[in-house]
């Protein structure tokens, strides 16, 4: 199953990452520019930019909280930063919103979920294609792997179920509290945003740590 975002979530099915602090981005292009071997990420008083350098032009994308920041004040931000960056961009743009969540099963025996079917996480580490790459390569392992050494049809016990789901809660559970703990000191910007950023990571690690012992 890649067909991307479920149509609804429930906490008996997903789990949100809630030590990760955004929701949603602008996304504007601009021409190609001269530095197009890397990526860059930039803080900004209500997020941050990312610059994309592609061959035949530059993806800009205002990564922020929907709940605490305007559409209006992340587009004055973005045109601000653009701005000091002599980039001209095109006239449109897109806004997209997005949950930080991951499967609690990603594998119930019959089906696969990968890729944003399984779970999705803010682009500032840029975990996609990793996180697509061990759900595939872990499936061909097992259970694919075993049916091809064993040459026939293998009954999935429940517990090897478990093993395979609870592997992967606890690779994706790594991979947002990888990408959480970027917030956990805020930045230079004393704003509502970093503020929450900084007390929400510490807030939920604290959180999390209390329901695993309980656990």
């Amino acid at each position: 199953d890649a067909r991307g975002f479920p149509k609804s979530f429930d906490e008996k099915n997903q789990f949100k990452f809630s030590m990760i602090p955004t929701n949603a981005a602008l996304i504007r292009s601009g021409p190609a520019v001269d530095y197009n071997r890397a990526t860059r990420s930039v803080a900004r008083a209500n997020g941050w930019i990312f610059i994309i350098p592609l061959q035949h032009r530059t993806s800009y994308g205002y990564v922020y909280n929907s709940h605490i920041s305007t559409i209006q004040e992340i587009e004055d931000d973005l045109a601000n930063f653009l701005k000091g960056e002599c980039v001209l961009i095109d006239e449109g743009q897109k806004c997209l919103s997005f949950p930080n969540y991951a499967q609690r099963r990603i594998f119930d025996g019959s089906v696969l979920r990968i890729g944003n079917a399984a779970q999705f996480l803010e682009p500032l580490e840029a975990t996609a294609i990793g996180a697509a790459v061990a759900q595939v390569s872990a499936f061909s392992n097992w259970p694919l792997g075993r049916m091809k050494l064993s040459r026939k049809k293998m009954k999935i016990l429940d517990s090897d179920l478990n093993v395979f789901n609870n592997w992967f809660y606890r690779y994706h559970m790594s991979l947002g509290l990888f990408v959480g703990w970027h917030y956990a000191q805020g930045s230079s910007f004393k704003t509502s945003f970093w503020d929450y950023a900084k007390n929400n990571f510490f807030e939920s690690w604290a959180a999390l740590r209390m329901s695993q012992d309980e656990s």
